[in-house]
């Protein structure tokens, strides 16, 4: 389990991609990569899941707020997911707080909570949207869309009436199992 950073920004993702080959830009938002693992509603893959002969769901761990993609996918006009469990303590209302660079869809445990397409820099807190976490896991799925240059997130969830930081929400990577390795060994495959 990882904590989430100190200003409440989620860092740590289960990522997978680029996915580019639908040839229009509407193709390829409205496109579900994830359809032969039950699809974008379903998603709850471990890192090394494959999807597809090429892609495989790969660890991504963070320290910034922002997380930067560039470095990962340097291919213009592609999407790529992002994923992680999310963990509460209890039920409660929240509001998650979004900066996408570009255009975002997401799904918190199998239910479409944002959808936008846009060509924009990320900033912190862009755009907000009332969500309910409840007590336990939760999954969160997000498709983001790269047009060209920048290609990042900022992601976190704040409390609904005074916008505080939940900073006992806790992050899960789940790794898939091999036989005879310690976690940390299956992580220094990635």
């Amino acid at each position: 389990m990882f904590h989430l950073n100190q200003n409440g920004y989620i860092t740590n993702w289960l990522v997978i991609g680029p996915f580019s080959d639908t040839g229009s830009q509407e193709g390829r938002w409205e496109e579900d990569y994830l359809k032969a693992g039950g699809g974008e509603n379903k998603a709850c893959p471990k890192g090394g899941d494959k999807v597809g002969l090429l892609n495989r769901w790969e660890p991504l761990f963070g320290a910034d707020d922002k997380v930067d993609l560039l470095p990962f996918f340097k291919e213009n006009n592609i999407v790529c997911y992002l994923f992680t469990y999310v963990v509460s303590p209890n039920d409660r209302e929240a509001v998650l707080a979004i900066g996408s660079d570009d255009g975002a869809k997401m799904w918190l445990n199998g239910s479409l909570i944002y959808n936008t397409r846009i060509a924009r820099p990320a900033i912190p807190d862009q755009e907000k949207v009332l969500v309910v976490l409840k007590k336990g896991t939760n999954h969160l799925l997000i498709k983001l869309e790269q047009y060209q240059g920048a290609y990042a997130i900022y992601l976190r969830f704040l409390g609904r009436q005074d916008q505080s930081i939940f900073s006992d929400l806790q992050i899960e990577i789940p790794i898939l199992e091999t036989k005879g390795e310690s976690p940390k060994e299956q992580l220094d495959g990635f």
